[in-house]
C-alpha cells in the first residue's frame, strides 16, 4: 500500500518531519502528486518483478530546497503471522552537495574554455609528468599536426632543431619543481616555415 512502516534518525532530519508525523503515511501525504505517483510507480516495479531499481532526482522538501537523491529500492521478505510479507527498503543518499560542486567545475571548465579559443595564445594542459593532455585547436590549424603527433612529449618534434635541447632541459626542470618559467623557442608551421614563440608554464 506504499505506507512507510520504518525510518531511521537521517531519513527523518532529511524531511524536516518527526517520526511520528510519517509512519503509516505515503508519498502522496508528504509531496507532490506528479513526484508521488513516480515513486509509486517504481515500488510497484519493484514488487512485481523482484529487481533492484535506482533513480537519481532532485525533491522539493519542507525546508523548500531541491536535494538531489540518489534512491535504491530493494525487495526483502519479512515473515509475520501470516506468513512471507513483502516489503521494499530504500536506501537514500543527499548527493545535492556532490552535484552542485560537479555543475560548478563543468560550468567553469565551460568558461575556461571559451576564454582560452577565443584568445590569440595557444594555451594547452600537461600531467604531473609534463606529457601534454589538452591544446586549443589553433595548435592543429597553425601546425599540421594530430592529437597523436602532439599529445605526450610528441609535440617537441615540432620545434626548431636548434630549440629542442634548451626548451626540453627547463621543460623538465619546471615539471620537477613546479616552477614558474617562461622560454622562447621557434615551431614548425604547416607550411613548413617557422614561428617564435613564448611558453609560459604555471602549475595549477
Amino acid at each position: 500500500a506504499h505506507r512507510w512502516v520504518l525510518m531511521n534518525d537521517a531519513w527523518c532530519a532529511l524531511m524536516h518531519r518527526p517520526r511520528e508525523a510519517m509512519l503509516g503515511r505515503t508519498d502522496y501525504d508528504l509531496g507532490s502528486r506528479e513526484q508521488a505517483d513516480g515513486y509509486c510507480a517504481l515500488d510497484d516495479e519493484v514488487f512485481k518483478t523482484g529487481e533492484d531499481r535506482e533513480i537519481e532526482e532532485g525533491l522539493t522538501l519542507s525546508d523548500g530546497k531541491v536535494h538531489i537523491l540518489l534512491t535504491r529500492k530493494r525487495l526483502v521478505n519479512l515473515a509475520n503471522t501470516h506468513g512471507d510479507q513483502p516489503f521494499i527498503c530504500v536506501s537514500v543518499f543527499d548527493i545535492t552537495d556532490i552535484r552542485r560542486t560537479e555543475a560548478a567545475l563543468r560550468e567553469r571548465e565551460a568558461r575556461y574554455r571559451a576564454t582560452v579559443e577565443l584568445s590569440p595564445l595557444i594555451a594547452w594542459s600537461a600531467d604531473p609528468q609534463g606529457g601534454i593532455v589538452d591544446v586549443v585547436p589553433r595548435w592543429y590549424e597553425k601546425t599540421g599536426l594530430t592529437p597523436e603527433q602532439t599529445l605526450g612529449t610528441a609535440w617537441a618534434a615540432a620545434l626548431h632543431p636548434e630549440d629542442v635541447s634548451d626548451t626540453a632541459r627547463k621543460w623538465l626542470h619546471a615539471t620537477e619543481t613546479g616552477e614558474l618559467f617562461s622560454t622562447e623557442y621557434r615551431y614548425r608551421l604547416r607550411d613548413g616555415s617557422y614561428r617564435s614563440s613564448a611558453m609560459r608554464k604555471r602549475a595549477s
